[in-house]
C-alpha cells in the first residue's frame, strides 16, 4: 500500500508539473498575441499622463492657466494669450501630438459626465483641477485611461482599476 501511495503521489506531481508548464506556455502565447495593442495604448496613456503632470507643474511655476485641448486623433496644450483666449503652446515638450495609427480617444468624461465636442482640460496655477476627468484611449480591443482628480492627482490606469 505504501509503494502504491508513493507511486500515485509521484504521478500526481508529474501531472501537476505538466499542467503548470502548459499554463505558462498558454499565458506567454496569449501575452504575445494580444500584448502589442495593449502595450501601445498603455504607453500612450502613460505619455499623456506625464505630459499633463508636466503642464500642471509648468502652470504652477509660471502662475498661468494652461489647458489640454482634445480631439479624436490627438491633443494640444494651450495657454492664454494677451486677449485671454487659448492658443497652442510653442513648446518642444508640450507640443501638439497625434495619436499613433489606429489609436483614438474613445471618450472623455468631465465630473463623471460624458463630454461633448472637443473639450479642454483646464490646469490651474494652484495645481488643482476645476473638474475631475477620465480620458479613455483605445486601439482595437485594448483600452487605457488617464484620470485626473480634483486635488490635482493625474495618473494612467486600466479601465477596470478602481478610481482613487
Amino acid at each position: 500500500l505504501l509503494a502504491w501511495t508513493v507511486s500515485f503521489v509521484r504521478v500526481l506531481i508529474e501531472v501537476l508539473v505538466v499542467v503548470l508548464l502548459m499554463v505558462i506556455v498558454v499565458g506567454m502565447v496569449g501575452l504575445k498575441i494580444g500584448g502589442d495593442e495593449g502595450r501601445a495604448v498603455r504607453q500612450e496613456a502613460d505619455r499623456l499622463s506625464v505630459l499633463l503632470q508636466t503642464a500642471q507643474q509648468e502652470a504652477i511655476l509660471q502662475g498661468q492657466v494652461l489647458a489640454l485641448a482634445l480631439g479624436n486623433e490627438g491633443y494640444a496644450f494651450q495657454g492664454l494669450d494677451d486677449q485671454r483666449k487659448f492658443s497652442v503652446l510653442n513648446d518642444p515638450v508640450l507640443r501638439p501630438r497625434e495619436l499613433p495609427p489606429a489609436m483614438s480617444i474613445l471618450s472623455i468624461a468631465l465630473d463623471g459626465v460624458p463630454a461633448e465636442k472637443a473639450p479642454r482640460i483646464i490646469l490651474y496655477p494652484t495645481g488643482e483641477l476645476p473638474q475631475a476627468f477620465v480620458i479613455t484611449l483605445g486601439q482595437g480591443e485594448a483600452r487605457w485611461q488617464v484620470r485626473g482628480a480634483l486635488n490635482g492627482t493625474i495618473q494612467s490606469a486600466h479601465p477596470d482599476a478602481p478610481h482613487v
